[in-house]
């Protein structure tokens, strides 16, 4: 928009994508290079049983998010759908920005989100402590 109309009528704006759990690493990688963001879409696989669908969504997750940061380090990769709530422990642990789900959803999510949280802290606070006896 900048270059378009000049400065005085340029519009902040993001532009993300939408990509299947299934696109090809690479692919998702060349994506990343000019989007702002990317939103894995776990609705592509909310046909299957809920815990395969979040396992596999996990697994597509991981080497998605490994392909894109590989090219863009500070790459902000989001998911959406059934899946991503049900894997947010994995998607947490694999680094993913957040996640996308219904009303429905967001209850069990955000005390998923909380449980993980506090889980970290206190990993961190009993490795800072013994690292503080040796």
């Amino acid at each position: 928009a900048d270059q378009t109309l000049g400065h005085a009528y340029a519009a902040a704006c993001r532009i993300g994508a939408l990509i299947a759990p299934d696109v090809e690493p690479a692919a998702a990688a060349e994506i990343a290079r000019i989007a702002d963001f990317l939103v894995l879409d776990g609705a592509a696989g909310e046909h299957a049983p809920e815990e395969t669908a979040a396992e596999e969504f996990a697994l597509a997750a991981g080497k998605i998010f490994a392909a894109v940061t590989n090219v863009k380090p500070a790459a902000v990769v989001l998911a959406a759908g059934t899946p991503a709530a049900s894997a947010l422990a994995d998607l947490y642990q694999i680094g993913l920005s957040g996640i996308f789900c219904s009303a429905g959803q967001r209850t069990e999510a955000l005390l998923r989100a909380a449980c993980l949280i506090w889980i970290a802290r206190q990993r961190e606070t009993l490795d800072t402590a013994a690292g503080g006896r040796q």
